[in-house]
């Protein structure tokens, strides 16, 4: 169903021929579906490399339930480089990259990150998010 009215019209015949039809309207209210990545640093030193970087993803579903089972990917653009990916299910509804590691050489400037999920219904979730490394 959209968000919104959605409007139906039913119709039935009967054996004998008999016809009736109603209009039935349902009103979707707006989901409650969400993901929220949230990336441990803001900015990464150049001389404290190597650095971790810890990306967290909670996952909620239509009505902001945290949804278990759901695999989450993850990517990691660093400026003029190619993307990496991590996935993993998301478990009470959080699922992390722990292990991502910037180290001496890497791309200085701005990283893009990228997090998204489908949910059981079918609804597709995304966030990005940026960090720095000067």
């Amino acid at each position: 169903l959209d968000m919104g009215s959605n409007t139906f019209v039913i119709r039935v015949i009967d054996p004998a021929g008999n016809r009736a039809s109603t209009r039935v309207t349902l009103d979707r209210g707006e989901s409650a579906a969400r993901l929220t990545l949230d990336i441990s640093v803001d900015t990464v030193d150049v001389a404290t490399l190597p650095a971790a970087v810890i990306l967290t993803a909670t996952v909620r579903d239509e009505v902001g339930h945290l949804v278990d089972g759901v695999e989450v990917t993850f990517g990691v653009s660093p400026p003029d480089s190619s993307t990496a990916t991590y996935r993993v299910a998301a478990e009470d509804g959080r699922a992390r990259w722990s292990d991502l590691t910037v180290a001496a050489g890497d791309a200085t400037g701005v990283w893009l990150v990228t997090v998204s999920a489908t949910l059981p219904s079918g609804v597709e979730l995304r966030q990005d998010g940026t960090f720095s490394v000067e």
